[in-house]
């Protein structure tokens, strides 16, 4: 309760990772609170993040504070539907039974 209403609150999530993150479920639990991403393109970021529309892919200090100077033009109603359409529990139940869909026609066929 306490992270989604700071989320809610921030201007954006500022996390310029070093690693390749496998899937960050912060960053989509950021944007489902409305709040803008800030990070680095590393990683699965380049796949949560859609630069300039839900917040921004940076690869230096400079490229962050650009970014934060720029995330309060971005839509924060749309950072909240990317996190539903995307990540939610029911748009990843739909997407996993949709592959397995296509592996079971798959080994139907073989």
């Amino acid at each position: 309760m306490q992270k989604n209403a700071l989320l809610r609150q921030a201007l954006a999530m500022v996390v310029p990772i070093q690693w390749n993150e496998p899937f960050g479920i912060v960053f989509a639990e950021a944007l489902a609170c409305g709040a803008p991403v800030i990070s680095c393109p590393r990683g699965s970021l380049p796949e949560i993040v859609r630069p300039g529309v839900d917040g921004f892919l940076i690869k230096s200090i400079e490229e962050g504070c650009e970014a934060v100077a720029k995330v309060g033009a971005l839509d924060r109603t749309e950072c909240r539907r990317r996190a539903v359409e995307h990540f939610s529990a029911p748009a990843v139940t739909e997407r996993y039974l949709d592959l397995y869909a296509k592996v079971r026609a798959r080994l139907a066929t073989a």
